[in-house]
């Protein structure tokens, strides 16, 4: 189709009636693509040290009875040596979790496409561990169904390994943290302190003179920018940083440079 509208020779007629801006754009994609291919080509020709002909004559070199390694075992070999390093990791990790103990962490969010998600994660001196992300949007996430989640991410661990389990400040993760420390009375619970600090800013956001103060601040734009409706913190971070510019924006109105 591009060479049929660049009004190229070869595998197909030239278009009568093609525009010429058109004509260009496509005989510049052509171009572009013929630089590419070249250098698909120059890659491939120097990929190995010795070529595509000379590569034959090292392998006929070695001699009979040399077995080729199969497609799968070429293709899976990254990935099985990125997973047993990673498992090397997570086994210290564990050993960690023995000695001195660790945290069990259970952050909700909510993805792009609405789902309702629950990342569980492992602290200890030594560093964080991903356990699961697991797919909540189906499940009611009542009390029991979260303590029942927990205590199932809390066997994988190691019951006698967690100290303390922090998780979301929501109702129904309070009762499901307080039944996990009735069950296994080595586990403490305790909301996580970003959650808290996101709920109180929420209560003062809501102050009438901070309502007001906020509107004030944002006369002139939309909206102060805000990343998402649940981060509170932002209108305050927007407010510190206009009072820390006070003297510059004021200079903007009141010097005669600008």
């Amino acid at each position: 189709m591009k060479q049929h509208l660049a009004g190229v020779k070869g595998d197909i007629g030239k278009c009568p009636k093609v525009p010429f801006d058109v004509r260009f754009n496509m005989n510049e994609s052509l171009k572009e693509i013929g630089v590419k291919s070249k250098e698909k080509e120059d890659f491939w020709k120097h990929a190995t040290p010795f070529g595509a002909a000379p590569m034959l004559d090292v392998v006929a070199a070695i001699g009979p009875g040399y077995k080729q390694p199969t497609y799968d075992a070429m293709r899976v070999n990254l990935l099985r040596d990125a997973k047993k390093e990673v498992q090397l990791i997570v086994d210290n990790y564990k050993r960690i979790w023995q000695e001195v103990g660790c945290t069990l962490m259970a952050d909700g969010w909510t993805d792009t496409c609405h789902r309702s998600l629950i990342n569980f994660l492992v602290y200890c001196p030594k560093g964080v561990c991903f356990i699961k992300s697991v797919d909540a949007s189906d499940v009611v996430k009542d009390a029991f169904t979260l303590f029942k989640l927990f205590e199932e991410m809390a066997l994988w661990v190691g019951p006698n390994n967690i100290i303390h389990v922090v998780t979301d400040n929501g109702a129904n993760y309070k009762v499901a943290g307080r039944m996990l420390s009735e069950k296994y009375e080595n586990i403490t619970w305790s909301p996580y302190a970003a959650h808290c600090l996101n709920l109180i800013l929420k209560d003062i956001s809501e102050l009438d003179h901070i309502v007001h103060l906020t509107k004030r601040a944002s006369e002139g734009w939309r909206e102060i920018i805000r990343p998402g409706a649940t981060r509170f913190a932002t209108t305050f971070i927007a407010l510190r940083s206009l009072h820390e510019h006070k003297h510059d924006l004021q200079a903007m109105v009141t010097d005669r440079f600008f």
